[in-house]
């Protein structure tokens, strides 16, 4: 374990049902305090997705304006112009048809729902992650708000897909539409520009 001025450090990565990632704990070496600090997958995920929209060439004001601490999801408003819903999904299946992929299902309570529906301009950021952890790049399906308005808002669940090429494809009950793999860059092109 290194140590420094009178300091010794402690580093793990773990993963547990309270969604810890990692911890370091700073202890003196006289035992007399420590200090835990943890990443939660809820702080990791959001925070993959806001820093991606907001390293930009022109100012970004973002502002959390609903969130429920035990939940995995959270509503963030980008330029006062646009909602941002971002939820998460570590439980992968993997699908064989038409080349193989992976698939994600996401649930949505009555008041994740009204923070969809009751926003300005509404945008969903659904991370597709896995327990592993072991991955370069984790995907995010971007639903515009466009193509959000041809889920309706009576939507309990959808499922995401993604074929090992091509496009996400959302699915609720029995519609399906395509959504790019690259929608979270356009939305950030989209604010460095000024536009919503």
């Amino acid at each position: 374990m290194p140590e420094r001025a009178g300091v010794a450090l402690a580093q793990s990565c773990i993963i547990d049902p309270d969604f810890v990632v990692g911890w370091q704990i700073y202890q003196d070496l006289d035992n007399t305090r420590e200090v835990i600090m943890s990443i939660r997958m809820f702080e990791l995920f959001h925070g993959g997705v806001l820093v991606k929209l907001l390293r930009s060439n022109r100012p970004v004001t973002l502002r959390m304006i609903e969130t429920q601490p035990k939940e995995k999801w959270s509503t963030y408003t980008l330029n006062d112009e646009i909602d941002l819903f971002i939820t998460f999904s570590q439980k992968r299946k993997k699908f064989r048809r038409n080349g193989g992929g992976n698939s994600w299902t996401f649930q949505f309570s009555e008041n994740q729902r009204q923070q969809i529906w009751d926003g300005k301009k509404v945008h969903i950021a659904l991370v597709c992650a896995s327990k592993e952890f072991n991955e370069n790049n984790i995907p995010v399906c971007l639903i515009n708000e466009e193509k959000l308005k041809g889920l309706g808002n009576d939507m309990s669940s959808i499922t995401i897909k993604l074929p090992k090429r091509g496009q996400f494809r959302v699915k609720k009950d029995k519609n399906e539409f395509k959504v790019p793999r690259s929608g979270i860059d356009l939305l950030s092109k989209a604010l460095d520009k000024g536009g919503k």
